[in-house]
């Protein structure tokens, strides 16, 4: 029995319950004093892909799921794939900043923000906590039902979709970043939701090609994170850096497209379910 392969059971999960929270969290967020209940709403909706993956893997009363949700955890990276991992995408924001420049951008945007200082200490916490929960759930299980089933090149498409409907309350809940999107215009909501595109295609590379390693999946997200908010950058470059982003991952595509066009679960997947 493949106890990968339930992901309707997994998302329908997910979507409803984080929806719960993060619109009652875009609820209190407009009320008077209810900064509190909006932001421990929004913590329980960011964790909700963590509890639903961990429902799933201890639920299933199978020893080897259980045993590949936590050997996943740890190690399993290859060296060769370090560079893309810590450095792929702090040198694409930098690359984007300096394209920025050709069109009256600033040079001061490749200044570090406070993130790192101790004023930004709390921020800093959550940039490494909250992308470490989510694909706690994520790669711990989700991205992992949708591949049970399908290609590679084609779960990574559901699960942009999947990611995409997940992030849509928070657009609604005041003091959010998405809702700053929303106050900047529609192009900004547009961009954000495709930057989600290329970051799967590159996240899941760098999974599957290091052997479904969580951890992997984890400091790639949190690079994704603290890339966003260590420069001080326009939110225009961010258009930039989507573009970039896609050429990159439509390059991984067709250079490596026997992996991700193949039908069927890698051995390892197989394997474990």
């Amino acid at each position: 029995m493949n106890h990968y392969a339930k992901p309707i059971k997994f998302f329908a999960f997910t979507l409803l319950l984080t929806w719960a929270a993060w619109f009652a969290a875009a609820y209190f967020s407009h009320q008077p004093g209810g900064e509190g209940l909006h932001l421990i709403l929004t913590i329980i909706g960011s964790n909700i892909p963590f509890f639903a993956a961990l429902f799933m893997v201890l639920g299933s009363g199978n020893r080897g799921l259980k045993r590949d949700f936590g050997t996943r955890l740890i190690g399993g990276i290859h060296l060769r794939d370090l560079p893309a991992l810590l450095l792929l995408l702090p040198a694409t924001m930098l690359l984007s900043i300096a394209i920025s420049l050709l069109f009256g951008g600033s040079a001061e945007q490749f200044a570090f923000s406070e993130l790192f200082s101790s004023a930004g200490l709390a921020g800093l916490l959550i940039s490494i906590l909250a992308p470490t929960f989510e694909e706690l759930g994520w790669r711990g299980y989700g991205m992992d039902s949708l591949r049970s089933r399908s290609s590679l090149l084609k779960s990574s498409l559901l699960f942009t979709l999947l990611w995409a409907i997940w992030h849509v309350p928070l657009f609604f809940a005041n003091g959010n970043y998405q809702n700053e999107l929303v106050h900047l215009g529609v192009p900004y909501v547009i961009n954000f939701f495709v930057s989600l595109l290329p970051a799967t295609i590159i996240m899941n590379w760098i999974y599957y090609r290091n052997g479904r390693s969580t951890l992997a999946a984890i400091l790639f997200h949190i690079m994704m994170v603290l890339t966003a908010e260590a420069f001080l950058v326009q939110e225009s470059v961010k258009f930039i850096q989507t573009g970039v982003l896609l050429v990159v991952a439509a390059g991984l595509v067709l250079y490596d497209r026997t992996f991700f066009m193949a039908d069927g679960a890698p051995a390892d997947l197989k394997k474990a379910s």
